[in-house]
């Protein structure tokens, strides 16, 4: 088990953690057992999504598990 003090560890952890984009702005995503992803965003003072320093970032909430790659169906 590891235990960080911020969020600067990120990008050396297994899993590939990476910001997300587009609709998911201000999201982030690991990869747990292929297809599926793990979805968290760091907790922020205020409004700031934008470019955020790794290390300032200390807290997350998880949002889901899921494989967004995943077409959805159309009717």
């Amino acid at each position: 088990m590891y235990d960080a003090e911020n969020f600067e560890v990120l990008p050396f952890l297994p899993g590939q953690h990476h910001p997300l984009s587009e609709n998911r702005n201000g999201q982030w995503a690991c990869s747990l057992e292929q297809p599926t992803r793990l979805v968290y965003e760091p907790i922020t003072e205020g409004e700031n999504k934008g470019t955020i320093e790794l290390k300032e970032l200390k807290e997350l909430t998880v949002l889901e598990i899921t494989d967004y790659h995943e077409k959805k169906n159309k009717r």
